[in-house]
């Protein structure tokens, strides 16, 4: 392995080509069958061609959320729909995982049952203490 992380011998992004051609059969697979998938990075020897290649050609969308629940999250979107860049990182900063996640919306962003039932319930709640503070006021 070179310092930059590529194979010896290897042209230089070669492993990102082979990704982004990876990430045609996963939409293709999402569009089909309904089935989302991810690409874990951290578990790959990307060099930094790589890694830039993946980023050029990726490009960014219109979207971009920060999710705070376990460390920080960013989920960007790619300039390809249905392509999302996830990546976790601690309280440091320190990248923990990352992820080239296919599917319609990133997991991570999807309310679970329980946590729209307690949102539901809370607001019930707040709204009942305003109807009460209203009629008394």
């Amino acid at each position: 392995m070179s310092e930059a992380g590529n194979w010896s011998g290897v042209e230089r992004g070669a492993a990102a080509r082979v990704l982004l051609h990876e990430l045609v059969t996963l939409l293709e697979r999402l569009i089909k069958e309904d089935e989302p998938s991810h690409i874990d990075l951290r578990s790959m020897e990307l060099g930094l061609d790589d890694r830039a290649l993946l980023q050029q050609t990726l490009g960014e969308g219109e979207i971009t959320a920060e999710v705070e629940n376990f460390g920080h999250v960013l989920v960007r979107e790619s300039g390809y729909a249905g392509i999302w860049w996830v990546t976790h990182t601690d309280d440091s900063g320190q990248v923990i995982s990352e992820f080239i996640e296919v599917s319609y919306c990133p997991e991570v962003l999807i309310a679970e049952v329980e946590t729209v039932a307690d949102g539901y319930n809370a607001l019930r709640a707040h709204l009942f203490e305003m109807g009460m503070s209203h009629r008394n006021g």
